[in-house]
């Protein structure tokens, strides 16, 4: 049976121990059916402060695994879970590309050492 993620603390206890030791930002995709079980996960690496976050090739992976829903995940190296302009930013555009191919963006969350924030129980989504 694989794994469900229906909440934040969900996606937290599945992701949330390696992506917040990890001295690097990266980024985990969890491609998720629509009753929110795991159908697959993906990652995209980034440097020491910023994460480029390519929209086309997360659309292709939704796509290919057949994803109704989408969770991401990033961490913050610095310890801050405070999402920034810019998470906000692609966040925005990530849901709006999405919903283009009815795929929804269920959350966002933003992992450090001093804790996880989720767009979605903040009001970002």
């Amino acid at each position: 049976m694989r794994p469900r993620l229906l909440t934040a603390a969900d996606a937290a206890a599945l992701l949330g121990q390696e992506m917040r030791s990890a001295s690097r930002e990266y980024l985990r995709i969890a491609h998720l059916d629509r009753h929110g079980g795991v159908l697959a996960l993906s990652s995209q690496s980034g440097g020491h402060h910023a994460l480029p976050i390519a929209l086309q090739h997360i659309a292709r992976e939704a796509i290919l695994h057949d994803s109704r829903r989408l969770l991401i995940a990033h961490n913050h190296p610095s310890g801050d879970p405070t999402p920034s302009m810019a998470d906000r930013t692609v966040t925005r555009r990530l849901a709006e590309a999405m919903r283009l191919i009815g795929v929804e963006l269920v959350d966002h969350l933003v992992f450090a050492r001093r804790g996880v924030t989720s767009f979605r129980q903040i009001g970002l989504l």
